[in-house]
Formats: structure tokens, sequence, C-alpha cells
């Protein structure tokens, strides 16, 4: 790994990690063998976060028994040695000891330094910088997860400053962390009330605050809610026997009377009975009653292709938009099949229904699609749509639709109960200002949340920024005074070679102590030997 080495600082010097740390692989065991009790366990999952510390508040217990060379101490390091995400592998975390024993998992590389004369921090620190990550991912290997060897890890070399400055160095790191940290904490707070104020304003817009001067100021010019709801269902009514007769006709039959009529079902009314007020000339309006048709999507799987038509699903469904990154597709002639159960139009309300239950959306124009059985659709008249979909997303709506839904295996919302659903009704006018207010507030909402998002990714780049200048000496001033790295270097394989002579020592030691200790035999005890052999 020392063939693209930068230039050090005076002082500086370059080190293999393995002449400095001794390594261990974790053990692996069975998923039987977790239990409640056991020795405590660290996972990669504990490890990935941007403290330097491992967490060690969600650690598992595995029953198993160990040898102490297993059992982690302060100041070690570990690396996570396998990962499902190929920039997951070789993250390094430091381990601070807690009441308990801890062992580490077999996705897991233990380092731990052979020398005192070396901060644990600044190695870690240094493998968290991009400086180390880069050559990590390219060092490891892929199958099927990400694996990163004990023998990458020793020939790494690293930039290794005066003992003194390595204190520096980590004191200025944390410090500007620390103000990072705090930072970041800010912008994930205002994330999270932009979430809340969006919630704010579609809960305002249902129960009639959001467009209360607007209404006001247009009172008597606007037509009550009741009356829009008669001419909904005289046009529901209505398309239904048009429906009807062009079925009659088709099968060259002609109706005698209206008797046929009497078949129509009325759209059941909605209970308002723990319904809140809603605002003077809105009323109350059940799904049913205000679409042409609610259905879903496709319950037998259809013939797949590599392209055609689009073949959408509930994962597609978000909150105001449908994604298309994730796809599938069907054939033109299977569309066409499909086709004469359901075409969604635009301005049909799409509703996820199985799975992740009450995402909402408008179909928008010019995409041809169809859709399985985890999507519902809703047929609005009157291109109310917009203002339906958006209701669906009000805490009223959701509250109805987790009451609704049934959980067994995933959770589901049937077409019975979606006809049920209550929506609060005002007139069109009030609707189309109330859907041009909320797109307004979410705009701007929009806006916000972008320059939150990009001021924590400029977060995450100031933080590699950082650690570049702190592992190229360019964060801390140098002092003179301190000891350079070299003469550390000498004291480091000064200590390595005494260690190892004393592990020489003991092992010849021990070695002598197994042996049968050799007596001297007396001239008698060899006389009876050879009368023996005599005889």
């Amino acid at each position: 790994m020392g063939e693209d080495l930068y230039e050090l600082q005076k002082g500086w010097v370059w080190v293999k990690l393995g002449d400095i740390c001794s390594f261990k692989n974790g053990i692996n065991f069975q998923s039987s063998q977790k239990g409640e009790e056991g020795i405590l366990t660290i996972d990669v999952l504990n490890m990935y976060s941007h403290s330097l510390l491992i967490n060690t508040e969600n650690l598992y217990r595995v029953n198993i028994n160990l040898n102490d060379e297993y059992l982690l101490k302060s100041g070690d390091i570990l690396f996570v040695r396998s990962s499902v995400k190929r920039e997951g592998v070789g993250w390094a975390s430091l381990f601070k000891p807690i009441k308990e024993d801890v062992t580490f998992c077999g996705f897991i590389i233990r380092a731990r330094l052979n020398t005192s004369n070396i901060f644990p921090e600044f190695i870690t620190y240094f493998f968290r910088s991009s400086l180390a990550r880069e050559k990590i991912v390219a060092g490891s290997s892929q199958v099927t997860i990400t694996n990163i060897s004990q023998d990458v890890l020793r020939g790494f070399d690293i930039p290794l400053p005066p003992l003194p400055e390595q204190y520096r160095i980590v004191a200025k790191i944390e410090e500007l962390f620390t103000q990072l940290d705090a930072g970041v904490e800010l912008l994930k707070k205002v994330k999270a009330k932009l979430k809340r104020y969006r919630q704010t304003v579609l809960k305002a817009a249902v129960e009639g605050n959001l467009t209360k001067e607007w209404r006001e100021a247009h009172q008597g010019e606007l037509e009550p809610a009741s009356v829009l709801l008669e001419r909904i269902l005289k046009q529901r009514r209505e398309k239904w026997e048009a429906e009807q007769l062009a079925k009659m006709q088709a099968q060259g039959k002609t109706p005698k009377d209206d008797k046929w009529k009497l078949k129509y079902k009325e759209a059941i009314a909605p209970d308002t009975s723990n319904l809140p007020e809603l605002p003077n000339g809105w009323c109350w309006v059940s799904a049913e009653q205000c679409t042409s048709l609610i259905t879903d999507g496709e319950h037998i799987t259809p013939e797949r292709s590599e392209s055609g038509v689009l073949l959408l699903s509930a994962r597609n469904v978000q909150n105001g938009w449908l994604s298309l990154e994730e796809v599938d597709y069907v054939p033109e002639h299977i569309y066409k099949i499909l086709a004469k159960r359901l075409v969604v139009e635009p301005g049909d309300v799409l509703l996820s229904c199985s799975g992740s239950v009450g995402r909402s959306c408008v179909a928008p124009e010019n995409l041809k699609f169809a859709l399985v059985r985890s999507v519902a659709v809703l047929k609005p008249f009157f291109l109310m749509g917009s203002f339906l979909s958006y209701s669906i997303r009000t805490p009223l709506l959701q509250s109805q639709i987790n009451e609704k839904k049934t959980q067994t295996a995933q959770a589901n919302i049937f077409q019975g109960k979606i006809k049920q659903l209550v929506f609060p009704l005002p007139n069109l006018l009030e609707q189309e200002k109330i859907v041009k207010e909320i797109e307004y507030c979410f705009s701007v909402i929009d806006q916000i949340e972008k320059t939150v998002d990009t001021n924590i990714k400029r977060a995450e780049k100031l933080r590699q920024s950082i650690l570049k200048q702190a592992f190229t000496g360019q964060l801390v001033p140098q002092d003179s005074n301190d000891e350079p790295a070299e003469k550390l270097l000498e004291r480091i394989k000064a200590e390595k070679e005494a260690i190892e002579t004393e592990k020489k020592t003991q092992r010849t030691t021990k070695l002598k102590s197994t042996q049968p200790r050799k007596t001297k035999k007396s001239s008698t005890q060899l006389e009876l030997n050879l009368n023996n052999q005599d005889v």
C-alpha cells in the first residue's frame, strides 16, 4: 500500500499497521447461541456512526465459552471485516471498556496496539478519513459480500507524527467535530420540524383554517358543498345508467321500461357521529359518494417483460409523486388485456393499499401504466383528485386508514373499507384554493429542505476535509520540541524486541520445566543393572 504515499511533515514517519498492532478475527457462532444469558457481543451494526466510540447500548449476548484472547480491552480498534455494502467494509471504531466483559463477532477484526507510544484515537480517526477509506475499499474483495483481510490491514501505511502532536491532532479533531455535530443536529431538528409543518398545513387544509380568510372574503359567492354533493350523486347515477344501457345495447337488448334502474345502488353516506365540526358551507362525504369507481390493480401476476408498458406497485406510490426508480414492465398485448378491466387516467387518485398502506398521489399526464393489487385507484368526479389525494395524507384520513386496515403478514386496506373513508367536502372553488395554498407552502418547505440537506452533505465533506488536514500535518502547528517520530519508532521497535525476547524466554523456561529430570546413578545402581542383564 506504499506505492502512492504522500510527503510527510518534518518529524513524521510512515509505519505499517502490522508493525505496531496484533490482529484477531472475531468468533463465529450460531444464531441459536444468542440469548438472554452469555457474554456481551459487538456486531457491525454497533459500529456505524460518526462517534469514534462503539455504541455499546444495544449489544446482544452469546452463550459461548471464550478464551481471554477474545475479550476486548481499552484502546482496541475494531474494523468491519465483512459488509453487504462495499463502502462499509474497513470502518473503524474504538472500544472503551464497560462494567462487563465484551467480545466481538466474526465480521470484525480487532487490532490491538503493542505499544503505549501511539494514541489509539489517532489511528482510529485516520481510518475514518478518505485517505484511508478509499484504499481500504480498493483493497477489499467482493463475492456475495465485501471482505477485508488481516493481511491488507497489516500492510497498511500509517502517517505517524510525534506522540504529543498525536494528542494535539485528536483534541483539535474532536473540538471541530463537536461543533460540526451540534450544527448537524440542529439541521436535523429543522428537518423534523419541517415534516411536522407539512402535517400542520394538511391539517389546517381539511379543517378549513388554511382558507378561512379567503372564504370569509367570498361569503355569499360560494356554492354550498351540499349542492355540489347533489350534483356529484346525480352524475354518479347518470354514469351508471349510461354504462348499463351501453351493455344492453352491446347484447342487442332494448329495455321495455325503467325497472332496470331500480338495480342502482346508492353510495353509502358517511357516519359523521364522531367527526369534528366543519366550516359553514362544507359537508362530509364518503369516498364511494364522490367517486365513480374504487378498485385496485391486477390480482393475478401478469407476464413480465424487459420493456413495454410500466407495471407499478405500492413501492412506486409516494406521497405526492410516482417513483419510477424500481419498475416492472408488461408486454403491450398483456397491457391491452389488463386495460379491459382498468385504465388509469390522469387525475385518478392512487393509494398504496398493501404493505406500506396510506401513501397517495395523483396519476400524472402522459404516462401509460398498469397496476398490481397493492395499489388502489379512486376515480373522482369534477377533477377533485388533487384535493382528495392531499386529504388522504392528512392526520384525519390517516387515522381512518389505520383503523380500517387489516394486519396479517402485511398491512392491507381493501376496497370495501376504502369506500367507507370519510372526507370533508368544500365547494369546488375552495378546493382549488386549498390545493394552491398547500402547493405554495410545500414548495417553500421543499426549498428549505433542499438547503438543509445540502448543508448536511456539506458538513460531511467538511468532516473529511478536517481529517485530511489532520493526517497531512496541516490541522495543528508542529512543535520543534517534540521528539521526532523516528525516535518514537525506535522505542517502539525496542519495545517489540523486548516483548519477543521475553516471550522466547518464557517459552524456553516452560519447555525445560516440562522435560524429565536426569539423575546420576550410584555405583550400586549400576552394579544392579549389570547383574539384571546377566540373568
